[in-house]
């Protein structure tokens, strides 16, 4: 006895020993777990800081290309613009150059005119007796005076029309700018409207993101009340295992074959404590349900709210466009915003359901203590993972190959679903109550039948499961919200008409069950007579939910494998308590559901898409018809522009010759004036003469008869002496009128050829001038935009290379930082998991230093895009200085052609100029200035 104590004292204290050694290597992996922990929350930190930093440089590199571009844009307007202003300069200096030269055909033939006037009235004036000069001066006074009249006239009617053609110029400018100010009006409210809605579109998403993220956390609640469930159905365990562990203390080898060869038959030894832990997880469940009931209510609510916003978004732009219904069905406008947002929330809730799973399976796969408990618990988290595959690979093949009872029980079901969609037709409320926790409570009901799913049970599971989505899909889906489209509610198999099974009518039109359809997935070849149900497939989608469902189940049996690999009976569900059993098949259908609900809404996107594109065909077709508006008024205005120069130049060109023909017709009617006060005096100065002879004669006839005689001859003597005085003296008005004529004729010639000489001057002088203005114009501008773009290009390659300075020395701290850390894990002997970090921070900088390679061939490329400008404004200044040296031989031909034509004009003075005094041309001329 003392020796076997001894013996027992002996291994007590080795087996203390033992646990000791035990613990303190447990202690030391823990210590290692932490510090390996610790240096993946610093990897991450560095990686974060990395992806901001290289965010940072993108966001650079897209403003320094947003910039060049501008840049690229402004400097090919301004080459636009100038080559506008030149070809108008060109322009301008044609038309003054042909209303010179024929303002100089004109001058040329109306001197030449006036000469072969005066030559006229020379050979008129020789011919003319003296007799009729006073009746033909008065008849050409009255003609000149009526050709006056109808010049002033049609100078009235002229400046009418000018004024008119004023007006109708100026209402078009000012119609001009209104379609401008509305051109812009509408431009800025599409834009606006853009900004708008990508900021509403924006702040939708970002709350949908906040309240997925809330609904992520909420379903980790869930799954994390589900494990503390699980918990507390192990907790009913507990004492078995501390005689398992008592027991594994004394002999350890076949504890653990009893740990292998243990399953969950003992367990429902203890019905009572199992009972209780059920209603507890259904009331976990049941308080989900409400959660979710809220969760969805509340969805409902924005989904109607974001439905409201975009039809009135949608009228509004229907409203200033005018679209065509054609373009933007009502299908499109209503199920956008719900097909978007349910895309969202599926895909947020399987990323929701990917990360629990991944997490609970690095959880599993990270414990490293092989207790009895996490063996269990492992084994049937994998089991339960199995089972349910099982289910979902049983529900997908009886889709894949539907058994009778299946077709017959969906088509009633969808009849009846139809049924209840016409009989809630406009009405407010849909057909279908807001409590979710009824629309899967038929698990419930299950019982205890049914554990081994059989055709049947699979069969009755699959309309279950689409009783559910044909309850959520008319709750969410009403027919008064979609105004008669029902393309998401209809099932994908719903195909051919169905007749119900009770008639025997196989082609009748009544309403209501008649007009439902539902699909053959597989081609039955065995049918009775007198049925009717014919059926088309739906191959797509059909495809489409068997590949989910296929997909799902593999995933599934996955990450069971990858839990505890089962044996072959793993899948039979008798062993499994109903809860659990329950469990299973609730997810089964849920999984059939998000299925069901996927496929609809890839359904739905691709409507979308492809009615994305007539409308956007509608809007670049609307902006050509508006460009070729623009274009069309933009022409009208400079075709009514040349009009209005034109009727300018020949309102000017009649100014002149009516003026001209004023100071003509001035100068003959004082001529005329001045001849005959002339002839008036000569006039009476010969009667009053004859007059005083008479009186004379009588006085002489009283005398006496004897110096009658002599009287008489002295008498014809004076008579004869007197006739022969008035004849001379007619002579010398006669010699005086052919004197007078042409040096009248030639003055107003003369006079005209002034009028001519300074108008020229004038017209040379202001053309100078403005070509002079316009010149200078254009040297300050482009002075100041080659300012501008030189310190613009100066300020990107000084940022530029700031930013890639700072983006180097970033990097290189970085990889100090890296080599640093690498070093310091080699010397601290890291794990294998340090060197797949190391290897994926090594690939990284390696796509670091490639970027790196990039952003400086980028650079490059910039320094020759702004090298390419700074040549383009050389050639720019080079075409700007050549254009310079063409208007200056342009000034210098024109006052070369001046001094042509007041050499002309003088050569043209010098034969007529005559004894004219100096005094009153330059008279003259100073009046003609003063009208011009």
């Amino acid at each position: 006895l003392k020796a076997v104590n001894e013996r027992s004292d002996r291994e007590s204290r080795e087996f203390k020993h033992s646990e000791a050694r035990f613990h303190a290597e447990l202690n030391g992996s823990l210590d290692s777990l932490r510090k390996t922990e610790l240096k993946l929350e610093k990897t991450e930190a560095t990686l974060k800081e990395r992806e901001n930093e290289l965010d940072e440089l993108r966001n650079c590199l897209e403003e320094v290309s947003g910039r060049l571009k501008a840049t690229e844009e402004a400097q090919a307007l301004k080459d636009v613009r100038l080559q506008r202003h030149l070809c108008l300069l060109e322009e301008s200096q044609e038309r003054e150059r042909r209303s010179l030269s024929d303002s100089l055909e004109h001058a040329e033939k109306r001197g030449k005119d006036l000469e072969e006037r005066l030559i006229q009235t020379e050979a008129k004036l020789q011919k003319m007796p003296t007799g009729g000069i006073v009746e033909q001066l008065e008849r050409k006074c009255q003609e000149l005076q009526n050709q006056l009249d109808e010049s002033d006239s049609e100078l009235s009617k002229l400046q009418a029309r000018l004024e008119h053609e004023e007006t109708l110029y100026y209402d078009i400018e000012h119609n001009y700018e209104q379609v401008c100010e509305e051109l812009e009006f509408v431009r800025g409210s599409l834009q606006n409207c853009e900004r708008e809605c990508e900021e509403r579109f924006r702040i939708q998403l970002e709350q949908q993101q906040e309240k997925l993220n809330r609904k992520e956390r909420e379903l980790q609640d869930v799954f994390l009340k589900i494990g503390c469930s699980g918990g507390s159905l192990e907790m009913t365990e507990h004492m078995w295992l501390k005689d398992v562990n008592h027991h594994l203390q004394k002999n350890s080898s076949r504890t653990l074959g009893k740990v292998k060869n243990f399953s969950f038959g003992d367990l429902e030894e203890q019905p009572v404590a199992q009972g209780d832990e059920s209603e507890q997880v259904i009331s976990v469940i049941q308080a989900l349900e409400n959660k979710l009931c809220d969760t969805e209510e509340r969805l409902q609510e924005i989904n109607v709210h974001l439905q409201q916003q975009q039809q009135k978004f949608a009228d509004e732009i229907e409203d200033q466009w005018n679209i065509p219904n054609e373009s933007l069905r009502p299908g499109a406008r209503d199920h956008c915003g719900t097909v978007l947002e349910k895309t969202a929330s599926n895909a947020k809730v399987k990323s929701a359901t990917n990360k629990m799973l991944n997490f609970d399976l690095q959880e599993a796969l990270q414990a490293e203590d092989t207790s009895p408990e996490k063996l269990l618990s492992q084994w049937m988290t994998s089991r339960m993972l199995y089972l349910e595959a099982l289910v979902i690979q049983k529900i997908a093949s009886a889709l894949e190959h539907p058994s009778k009872h299946l077709l017959e029980g969906l088509s009633e079901m969808h009849s009846q679903t139809m049924a209840l969609r016409e009989s809630y037709n406009g009405r407010h409320e849909g057909p279908v109550t807001r409590n979710y926790s009824q629309l899967f409570s038929y698990y419930q009901e299950l019982g205890e039948v049914g554990c081994s799913l059989d055709e049947h049970e699979i069969s009755n599971m699959c309309m279950k499961a689409e009783l559910a989505y044909l309850t959520y899909t008319n709750h969410l889906h009403n027919p008064v919200a979609k105004h008669g489209s029902q393309a998401f509610n209809i099932p994908f198999y719903l195909v051919s008409e169905v007749t119900p099974l009770d008639t025997k009518e196989g082609t009748s039109s009544k309403t209501g069950l008649s007009d439902f359809r539902l699909p053959e997935l597989v081609p039955c070849t065995k049918r009775k007579q007198g049925e009717g149900l014919g059926y088309i497939p739906g191959d797509m989608e059909k495809d489409s939910l068997v590949m989910e469902l296929w997909a799902q189940a593999h995933s599934l049996k996955a990450i069971s494998k990858q839990l505890h690999p089962l044996d072959e009976n793993a899948g039979v569900p008798s062993e499994l308590s109903p809860v659990l059993l329950r469990t299973v098949l609730f997810q089964a259908i849920l999984a059939y559901v998000t299925s069901r609900l996927h496929v609809a809404l890839q359904r739905q996107m691709h409507l979308l898409q492809d009615q994305q594109v007539p409308a956007e065909c509608q809007c670049h077709r609307l902006e050509a018809v508006l460009q070729e508006q623009a274009e069309s008024y933009e022409e009208k205005l400079r075709e009514d522009r040349v009009v209005i120069e034109v009727a300018k130049l020949a309102r000017i060109s009649a100014e002149t010759d009516a003026q001209i023909k004023g100071q003509e017709v001035q100068q003959m009617k004082v001529e005329l004036q001045k001849k005959l006060q002339e002839l008036q005096q000569i006039h009476e100065e010969e009667i009053n003469s004859l007059h005083e002879y008479y009186t004379q004669s009588q006085s002489q006839t009283t005398s006496p008869t004897e110096s009658s005689n002599e009287d008489g001859k002295l008498s014809v003597s004076t008579m004869q002496d007197r006739i022969n005085e008035l004849e001379l003296q007619i002579r010398c008005l006669e010699d005086e009128i052919h004197r007078g004529d042409p040096n009248t004729l030639r003055r107003a010639y003369e006079k005209e050829l002034e009028t001519l000489k300074v108008t020229c001057e004038l017209g040379f002088s202001s053309m100078e001038q403005s070509h002079q203005r316009v010149i200078e114009e254009m040297q300050r501008q482009h002075q100041i935009e080659v300012e501008q773009l030189l310190e613009e290009k100066e300020r990107v390659l000084q940022e530029e290379t700031n930013a890639t300075i700072a983006a180097i020395e970033a990097m290189h701290k970085a990889h100090k930082e890296e080599l640093e850390k690498s070093k310091k894990a080699q010397q601290n002997g890291v794990s294998t998991d340090v060197n797949k970090l190391r290897a994926q921070f090594k690939d990284e900088l390696d796509s670091l230093h490639r970027e790196l390679e990039v952003l400086s061939e980028q650079y490059s490329q910039k320094c020759l895009e702004n090298a390419h400008l700074t040549r383009a404004i050389e050639t720019e200044r080079q075409a700007l200085s050549s254009v310079e040296r063409d208007n200056q031989e342009l000034l210098t031909r024109n006052q070369e052609l001046n001094k042509h034509l007041v050499a002309e004009l003088s050569l043209l003075h010098s034969p007529m100029n005559g004894g004219m005094d100096k005094a009153e041309l330059s008279q003259g001329k100073d009046v003609i200035q003063l009208e011009v």
